[in-house]
């Protein structure tokens, strides 16, 4: 929060995936810039190829857990350490599943 610079703040990638816009990446500085007081922030659409079905499993576990704006984690910040192991771990625990679902 205290290194937030709205100037210097880059842009946050987008992809319509299944008739929605998402973020693919940038969570983290879109909400600084929501806590900021930023109504509006620069976008750009995701030009990299990316595990599309590991990106639906993570936005379906999003809208079970109610968030659906970038507003919806305001209360939801954690230390690191936890964002780790309750999101990144859970993610590559996922995207582990699916690579070998894709073998058999």
């Amino acid at each position: 929060m205290e290194s937030f610079d709205k100037e210097s703040y880059e842009s946050v990638p987008i992809k319509e995936l299944d008739g929605e816009i998402i973020f693919t990446d940038g969570h983290t500085g879109a909400l600084v810039a929501y806590l900021k007081g930023l109504e509006k922030i620069d976008v750009s659409w995701e030009d990299e190829e990316l595990d599309w079905d590991l990106y639906r499993i993570c936005v379906r576990w999003c809208k079970e857990a109610g968030i659906t704006k970038i507003k919806d984690l305001r209360d939801r910040i954690i230390p690191d350490v936890q964002y780790q192991i309750l999101w990144l771990e859970r993610c590559r625990k996922e995207e582990e599943k699916l690579r070998n679902d894709k073998k058999k």
